[in-house]
Order: structure tokens, then sequence, then C-alpha cells
């Protein structure tokens, strides 16, 4: 007689994150955006990205997002664009991990890796420049630019020309399972918390 025996499964790992195969975000579906630019601004641009070792297309949709993130908790907050600039660079600093992360948040840690210290080599590109940018995230730049009575692509160009890369910034949300947008303005309320609470803030009340 033949006795059936119920083998173990075979466990499936996936192959590591790779900036080179998916210059976004894990998990989102993305928009290409064109970012119509001078051909000099084209090439400084994707300089700029090369230098931090991110595909141009991420690096331009981190440097747009965390712009309009920035002004946008400046705006709702009252708050000091250069000292909520400074918060968010310090909250943003890498810290050592504390051991086995959920199965769950492995994905974004990869990716959050990668942004902190990407080896990736930046091909030359030709023009248009294009932005790799998640629906969600496209979509509320499209009611930016409308709330600030902007063109859409004349909105994106000024921010992509007044942002900087951010990729920490990007990095540091991804690793708490946020989006920028929601990082920033935590970061900001926080802040805004703290001085509120201050032996300094309550003596002047």
């Amino acid at each position: 007689m033949v006795v059936a025996t119920q083998e173990e499964p075979e466990r499936f790992d996936p192959p590591p994150f790779s900036l080179l195969a998916q210059p976004q975000r894990p998990g989102e579906l993305a928009e290409l955006i064109e970012v119509g630019v001078p051909a000099s601004e084209a090439a400084r641009l994707t300089a700029a990205a090369a230098v931090v070792g991110l595909p141009v297309e991420l690096w331009l949709c981190i440097a747009v997002e965390g712009e309009r993130a920035l002004a946008e908790a400046v705006a709702a907050m009252n708050l000091e664009r250069a000292k909520l600039t400074d918060i968010l660079d310090t909250a943003a600093t890498p810290v050592p991990a504390r051991g086995p992360r959920h199965l769950l948040v492995r994905r974004l840690d990869q990716y959050a890796d990668a942004l902190a210290g990407s080896e990736w080599s930046a091909p030359a590109r030709a023009e248009p420049l294009t932005i790799r940018v998640a629906h969600r995230v496209a979509a509320r730049w499209a009611h930016a630019a409308v709330e600030a009575g902007v063109p859409f692509d004349r909105w994106v160009t000024s921010l992509v020309l007044a942002g900087e890369g951010r990729q920490l910034w990007e990095a540091a949300a991804a690793r708490e399972g946020r989006t920028l947008a929601e990082w920033v303005l935590l970061q900001a309320a926080r802040w805004a918390n703290s001085r509120s609470t201050s032996p300094q803030a309550t003596a002047s009340g």
C-alpha cells in the first residue's frame, strides 16, 4: 500500500528590491508625467539625481511631492519653513534596525534602504524628462494646481525647479508605512505641539 505524504510547500522569497527594475514605491500604480524644461535644466536635474544614485523619474517625484507637502504643512499650521525643514531632516536621519521586521513591512524597508544608500548607476537620458508618480499622488498634484490657479504642467515644472531630492524624507516615511505627505504633516504636528506645551510657551501664554 502506498501512503501519501504531505510535503511542506516550498518557501518563496521574492528577489531583493531593485530601483533599476522598479523606480517607485512598491505596490503602487504609477503615472508618467512629462516635465517641460530646457535641455540644460534637464541635464542638471538628471545629474543631480545621479549624484544621490536615484533614477531621475523617482528623484523628481520625491522632489515635487516633498516640496508640495512641506508648503502644505507650513501653510496649514503657520510654521516657519526653514525650521520645519530642519526638523524633518533630523527626523529622517537613518537609525539602525531593531531586529526582524514583519513580512508586511519588509518590501518598504528594502525600498527605504535603496533610497538611503543607493548605488544605482544612472544611464544617459534623452529628453523629455518624465516623473514616475503614484496615481493618487498625481491626483493630489492636479488638485493643488487648480487651487493655485496654475496650469498643471507649469505647476509641476515650478516645483521640480524649486524642490530638492528629499529622498531621506521619503525613506523615513516608507519605513513607517506612511505617505510622504502624511509623514511631513505628522512631524509638523509633533513640532507644533511640543512648542505649545513647552515651559517657555506656557509661561508666555
